[in-house]
């Protein structure tokens, strides 16, 4: 049973250790929108350089920039882990879509 506990508590860190959050980024419920993508435009670059990242190294099915930035805005958002993000919000049409799966699950 300690065991078990141990590796839960490794799994927290280093999910903790991968978040890509930035504490100059704001919580949706203590902003409004004009506030939050404020906020989230000054931090674009770095964005987009964790964008390259994951992408350069095949952590998630987007394949460019800029659908990866909308994926991790909306999200955040909704409140999702950036990981949950990427690999279930894509841009179709010009639009994000949420994986049905994700979907009921947020339901």
């Amino acid at each position: 049973m300690n065991n078990d506990k141990d590796q839960n508590e490794v799994l927290k860190e280093n999910h903790n250790s991968l978040a890509t959050t930035n504490d100059n980024l704001p919580s949706t419920s203590s902003v409004n929108d004009f506030q939050f993508i404020t906020q989230l435009a000054a931090n674009l670059e770095n964005m987009t350089a964790v964008a390259k990242v994951f992408i350069k190294g095949g952590l998630c099915p987007i394949k460019n920039e800029n659908d990866f930035v909308v994926a991790v805005t909306t999200g955040m958002q909704l409140g999702l882990p950036l990981t949950t993000a990427i690999n279930n919000i894509f841009v179709v049409n010009n639009k994000p879509a949420i994986a049905t799966h994700l979907m009921r699950a947020l339901v």
